[in-house]
């Protein structure tokens, strides 16, 4: 018999002899049997639930730190660049370097700035006062203290 009684009418058919105590363990055992089963299956379910929770928390810090690295990385990158913009708007020392030959620069001495472009054609020096455009590397070593480069034309031009 596998049919399961409420207890009421359980009750009510051992009264009335209608159920012997070997069906009675019968039902019982199956019952016990059913409840582990059904424990075992919580008992598992919960473990899953914790094993994803636990899987959550950690998809959650690593995306945490990953989010963390991301905006470090991003706060370094605006950093650079704003290095790098006023690298381009600074005045460049003749000692630390010159300008690429053939690249029109603004170039300083202690009194005026003129555009020009350092050749490594041989002029002679006096020419850069008639040609001022152009003037050889060892000409802009001795008589410019500063260079940098133009600015960007302005947009849409």
């Amino acid at each position: 018999m596998t049919d399961y009684l409420r207890e009421d009418e359980l009750a009510w058919r051992m009264s009335r002899g209608q159920l012997n105590a070997v069906q009675l363990n019968a039902m019982v055992g199956d019952l016990l049997g059913r409840l582990s089963a059904e424990r075992t299956a919580r008992e598992q379910a919960v473990e899953r639930v914790g094993v994803l929770e636990e899987s959550t928390i950690a998809l959650a810090e690593c995306g945490t730190q990953w989010a963390d690295k991301f905006h470090a990385a991003e706060s370094q990158l605006t950093a650079l660049r704003e290095e790098l913009a006023a690298l381009k708007e600074r005045w460049i020392p003749v000692s630390e370097r010159l300008p690429e030959l053939g690249v029109t620069v603004l170039a300083f001495d202690d009194s005026f700035a003129v555009a020009t472009i350092v050749s490594d054609e041989e002029i002679n020096d006096d020419s850069f006062l008639s040609n001022p455009d152009h003037c050889t590397a060892s000409y802009f070593k001795e008589f410019f203290n500063y260079w940098r480069p133009l600015p960007a034309p302005p947009e849409g031009i």
